[in-house]
């Protein structure tokens, strides 16, 4: 009787007997999946989250500079190795993918994070083929298990479409989710060089891309491609060696801008900036306990910098492991994490430890080592630099996490498979924590931090472009951050003109004046429109209060 009332269940479990399945009904999932991944990242995009916050802002009026002028809004020609932007040198490539979108859509918060939800959910598919390349030669020896490797592939894809870490970066304008894509799709086009050699040059190519995409893919791609040639190197070796010089010419010539600018005051700016072996705490430390042993030789040795420097990494490293950042509370910055959630769903502790299990006991084999060596090289980014645990810097490392959750729970599938009440009673778990999550993230997760990604910017900007000619001089407050860049934005201001406007300020990380406009209140005593913060002004007659979500005050504009 309770298995004749669970029936309704049975569509759940489709990827129980999959492999049974015909190859257009795999392909009909895969469609289906990819149906819930477009619709997960592009629904209410403009509104979930907010608003666009500081970096997509500037993003979208480079490519809009470049699209109209062919200089980016600092006045820059078709920048290769960096954008100025904030004067933080930020990689272009996400700038160019927005050239098309903006041609298409205009200049608006939608076709800003338009590229990133695209190749979100191109990376669902990608993962797919991927995860199937993967498990064509992976299987348990001991127990006489194998899986099939469409199914998968099938269950990979979906845990990404679904993926909350996932799901934060593709719906905003983020350069490290189209760099994960780069990366992603380049190791599938290597595992299939393993068999047809000129699918090598398809890697290459995408490798060296994702160099100009995110500054975390400058230090993975690297050591990923390292770790990638050493385990494969036999097999690289028996390669055609004319294929092999001109995918190293390929690699290379297409790296040599950024090999070039290696010195340069820029990266050394971005170094001091973001890298842990920057700060001096481990020199201040180290030098004060070689001091206390009365400078000794041996306390030179002891208390040498370099274990300072190690702790800090490793302490960094491994705070990618923390349980709370991975299944409680995630990122503890808002715009990382909706913070209701980890990285990761409940559940997928137990299908990350049935994977992790199974990889271990088959570590002989090339495709575990790959998987598990994925999964500790992609937390390096994230503990060479300042702010550890880092979901940003670290996302390389999700599709490791992503291929050893869908191993697991294909384990435990496998094991309830003829348990039907406890099976049902996981998948029931598993729907339930999705519909929390993502009632969380539309409903509440807005409201609760409007604040975190500059909300009020757009209708304030509006409001003075539209009422600007009334007034001879208008103060923007900064206190929201990177006022000057909304004003360009919002008002879409022609690119030739914010160029001239911004020459005499071009190396300043804030422009404090445009035309009339002013964003430093240092530059005037007197201004006849004020747009405060909260407070920030008291006097003048109030015209309109701007609301963040949550109620509070974003801006108040206020007239003299």
């Amino acid at each position: 009787m309770v298995k004749k009332h669970l029936e309704f269940l049975k569509p759940m479990t489709f990827f129980i007997n999959l492999k049974k399945l015909k190859s257009v009904n795999k392909g009909l999932i895969l469609l289906l999946i990819m149906g819930l991944a477009l619709l997960l990242r592009f629904y209410k995009l403009t509104q979930a989250p907010p608003s666009l916050y500081w970096e997509e802002v500037a993003l979208g009026y480079d490519a809009y500079s470049l699209l109209k002028t062919g200089k980016d809004h600092r006045g820059n020609s078709w920048p290769i190795v960096y954008l100025e932007s904030y004067m933080d040198f930020k990689p272009p490539l996400y700038a160019y993918t927005l050239i098309p979108s903006i041609a298409v859509f205009g200049l608006n918060n939608f076709s800003v994070r338009f590229p990133s939800a695209l190749f979100g959910s191109l990376t669902v598919l990608v993962i797919c083929f991927l995860s199937k390349e993967l498990f064509k030669s992976m299987n348990d020896p001991g127990s006489g298990k194998s899986y099939d490797p469409g199914s998968m592939g099938l269950l990979a894809a979906l845990l990404l479409a679904i993926s909350p870490w996932h799901l934060q970066f593709s719906r905003a304008a983020f350069e490290a989710n189209l760099a994960l894509f780069l990366v992603l799709t380049g190791t599938l086009f290597f595992i299939k060089a393993l068999k047809k050699q000129f699918f090598l040059l398809a890697s290459a190519f995408c490798f060296a891309l994702s160099l100009y995409a995110y500054h975390g893919a400058r230090v993975f791609s690297f050591l990923f491609v390292l770790f990638l040639g050493l385990i494969f190197l036999k097999r690289i070796l028996r390669m055609n060696k004319i294929i092999l010089i001109i995918t190293l010419i390929l690699g290379l010539g297409l790296s040599l801008p950024l090999l070039k600018a290696i010195n340069s005051g820029q990266v050394k700016q971005r170094f001091q900036e973001t890298s842990v072996f920057a700060t001096q705490e481990p020199v201040i430390e180290t030098n004060k306990k070689i001091e206390e042993d009365k400078n000794t030789w041996w306390a030179k040795i002891v208390h040498h910098r370099f274990f300072g420097y190690s702790r800090l990494f490793f302490n960094q490293y491994l705070s990618h492991f923390n349980g709370a950042y991975l299944f409680l509370s995630g990122d503890l910055n808002p715009r990382h994490s909706i913070q209701e959630f980890g990285q990761l769903y409940h559940w997928e502790i137990i299908s990350l430890i049935l994977g992790s299990v199974y990889l271990l006991k088959n570590i002989k084999q090339k495709h575990s080592q790959l998987i598990i060596g994925w999964l500790l090289i992609g937390l390096i980014p994230g503990a060479i630099t300042k702010a550890a645990p880092h979901s940003l810097r670290t996302i390389f490392s999700l599709p490791a996490f992503i291929i050893i959750s869908a191993l697991g729970l294909a384990q435990l599938i496998d094991f309830l498979k003829n348990k039907r009440i406890l099976l049902t009673t996981y998948y029931l778990l598993l729907t339930i924590e999705l519909i929390f999550y993502l009632h969380f993230y539309y409903h509440h997760y807005p409201k609760l931090y409007s604040d975190y990604w500059q909300y009020g910017y757009q209708e304030a900007v509006t409001y003075v472009k539209e009422n600007q000619d009334k007034y001879e001089s208008i103060y923007f407050t900064d206190d929201q951050g990177r006022p000057y860049m909304y004003y360009l934005f919002y008002s879409q201001m022609e690119p030739e003109k914010a160029q001239e406007y911004i020459e005499p300020y071009r190396f300043l990380p804030d422009i404090p004046q445009i035309g009339k406009v002013y964003f430093d209140k240092d530059l005037g005593e007197d201004f006849d429109l004020v747009v405060g913060s909260d407070q920030e002004f008291s006097s003048g007659r109030l015209i309109k209060a701007i609301n963040f979500l949550n109620g509070k005050i974003a801006f108040e504009i206020r007239e003299k």
